[in-house]
């Protein structure tokens, strides 16, 4: 179930404006290559895990706002089940997140799951660095599961192949003008993908 959550200030807070994120927007603009997908789906739990795995896919370094959570809330409940499910199959899995760490990822934790505190903010390539050392694995045998091309499709130029889901619940974030900036724009880069021919 959906509950307010508490924060961990001992933690780094990433949403901020950063000379990556500006850099990366441009990119997503006019280079066709910056909204490439390994595949595009409705959400977490219609990827098709079992083709990737039969791909040589062993890691996910995975989002939670607005992919396996709504925006700050907690995580949905089958989402937990699937991400356990994977686990059980041999995936490995980190979390990261723009977001301060807080208590809807202890039940991750306690799978298993690696969740990466880091000053480094989407898209800034040493976080990608991060992910891939906890997980002893190759670039090409790990996928990003993300919502938004503009912080997380950087992984694109890092050789980590990207899986697009729509983001869910949008319309719980709270109003104010940053929130109403950050939907906007990721809304846009999705139009640009689209024009781009890489998403339907």
């Amino acid at each position: 179930s959906l509950h307010e959550l508490k924060v961990d200030e001992s933690d780094y807070h990433r949403e901020w404006v950063t000379i990556s994120k500006v850099v990366h927007i441009f990119k997503v603009l006019f280079n066709k290559e910056a909204t490439k997908v390994l595949e595009k789906v409705n959400t977490f739990c219609d990827i098709d895990f079992q083709k990737h795995w039969q791909d040589w896919k062993r890691g996910i370094i995975l989002d939670v706002d607005d992919c396996i959570a709504p925006h700050h809330w907690g995580i949905y409940t089958f989402n937990k089940d699937k991400i356990n499910q994977l686990i059980l199959l041999g995936w490995q899995i980190v979390i990261y997140s723009n977001m301060k760490n807080s208590d809807r990822y202890e039940e991750l934790e306690n799978m298993g799951i690696e969740v990466i505190k880091s000053p480094y903010a989407k898209p800034n390539s040493a976080w990608f660095e991060e992910c891939v050392d906890k997980m002893w694995l190759d670039h090409t045998q790990i996928m990003m599961i993300w919502d938004n091309f503009l912080t997380d499709g950087w992984s694109i130029w890092a050789g980590i192949d990207f899986v697009k889901v729509d983001a869910i619940n949008k319309d719980i974030w709270e109003q104010s003008i940053w929130s109403t900036v950050q939907i906007n724009m990721r809304d846009f880069a999705d139009r640009v993908a689209k024009l781009h021919g890489n998403i339907d």
